[in-house]
């Protein structure tokens, strides 16, 4: 009953969640077990059981059934303090797909007593990064039986799967970051959104030279890839083994009408900028620093609501701005509307205009929308990180209302041009 608790902590005290029980055993004539009316009061009170496949896209606790197929470790291993762990896997699914449920320290050894073919019931916390993965923190065996998608009858290999060579265009590509393996030995990688008429794909490669000198917009051919098949999102990746070149041709990815997402798709979208509200700082569960953002999407099918997470939340956009958007997944909002969410794994492109040089006097100001010149009368958003209140003298390259400096100068403005802006002000900011 421990573990059903734990689904709805934040509505009942534990005297309150035993009463139910208690109270619900009472009113079947007490021919309900303690467990079966730890359930019944759960999902009166809408946290129920989820398919495996909603798992990954939870943020915190869940519990599901899931069908053993197949079961790996324990495995020991030596923590950078020192100390020994151990880990172990297992592989369950039910009828809406499959996920990898990992369990640490003393819990791993609990997979010597499982059998494949045994249904489970599992208490645990998905991976934050959205892989088809959960941590179990409470699990106890269940009667019952469930199909999966194959019958039951699919053991998962627990081997590498074969290398593929595919053709990809790359959307973006980050710097080398910086990794320290299980061993204490240090690493590099690079992550990148990549996609091809397939759809769109996040590329891992744990060999930086190999993507040297690659730009967004190439089109590569990639051998050696391997398909992440623990991901829920379509995901490869290339190691030093894997070589790339430029492909013979050039790959396009096709976007998905607004009107066309639905929920669980991961797609590509083109539209123009309806809304954007400013990006709102909050601390994650692991109390870090990140930021969220809400938006509207439109284009020739309709409008979409959208949620930017992470680094893409500080992204500055302009309403009525072309962008387009990839690998991001809709979603249900808190109130049942459908919702596309980009941001750890997605990637935003704004489809700037042909840029024209200009030049510009004004003032540095902060908007909503992020840092802007404003010259009385029309407000550019800057490309750069000029001072806060600066007057300057701009000459740079605009596309759309972007303006990308190529020559700044401080200036001192004139008692007229002052004169001037605050009218012009006072006109179109009258209550």
């Amino acid at each position: 009953m421990r573990m059903h608790y734990a689904l709805v902590d934040d509505l009942f005290s534990p005297e309150e969640f035993e009463r139910r029980v208690a109270e619900t055993i009472a009113n079947a004539g007490d021919l309900l077990d303690e467990h079966t009316a730890a359930m019944m009061v759960v999902r009166g009170a809408g946290r129920q059981h989820v398919k495996i496949r909603e798992v990954p896209a939870r943020a915190t606790l869940t519990c599901f059934f899931g069908k053993i197929l197949s079961k790996e470790g324990p495995k020991r291993f030596d923590r950078e303090d020192g100390s020994c762990g151990q880990v172990s896997s297992l592989w369950v699914g039910d009828d809406s797909g499959e996920i990898r449920a990992v369990l640490w320290d003393d819990a791993a050894g609990a997979v010597d007593e499982l059998e494949v073919g045994e249904v489970l019931e599992i208490f645990g916390r998905p991976k934050q990064s959205g892989a088809a993965e959960v941590h179990v923190l409470d699990m106890r065996k269940t009667p019952c039986d469930i199909t999966t998608r194959e019958g039951g009858s699919r053991v998962r290999d627990s081997g590498e799967t074969a290398p593929e060579t595919l053709e990809l265009r790359v959307v973006s590509i980050t710097e080398p970051r910086r990794f320290v393996r299980r061993d204490g030995s240090e690493g590099e990688m690079i992550e990148a959104v990549v996609g091809n008429e397939e759809g769109t794909a996040r590329l891992v490669c744990w060999y930086p030279p190999l993507l040297e000198g690659v730009l967004p917009g190439s089109s590569l051919k990639i051998e050696g890839a391997r398909p992440n098949t623990r991901a829920r999102q379509r995901e490869y990746t290339v190691g030093e083994r894997g070589a790339i070149s430029p492909a013979e041709r050039e790959i396009t990815i096709p976007f998905s009408a607004l009107a066309e997402v639905e929920e669980g798709c991961i797609c590509a979208v083109c539209g123009e900028v309806a809304a954007v509200d400013p990006p709102r700082r909050f601390t994650t569960r692991k109390g870090e620093e990140s930021w969220v953002r809400n938006g509207m999407l439109e284009d020739a099918s309709g409008t979409l609501r959208v949620v930017f997470w992470g680094d893409l939340a500080k992204e500055n956009l302009v309403s009525r701005e072309r962008v387009e958007l990839y690998h991001a997944e809709g979603k249900r909002g808190r109130s049942g509307e459908l919702e596309l969410h980009a941001g750890w794994g997605s990637a935003l492109v704004v489809a700037s205009p042909e840029p024209e040089e200009i030049s510009v006097q004004g003032t540095v100001i902060d908007t909503a929308f992020g840092r802007c010149i404003d010259d009385g009368r029309v407000c550019y958003l800057l490309d750069g990180d000029l001072m806060l209140g600066a007057e300057v003298r701009i000459r740079g390259t605009l596309a759309g209302r972007r303006l990308r400096p190529i020559a700044c100068e401080p200036v001192t403005p004139d008692a007229d041009t002052l004169k001037k802006r605050a009218e012009h002000l006072i006109r179109h900011h009258r209550p």
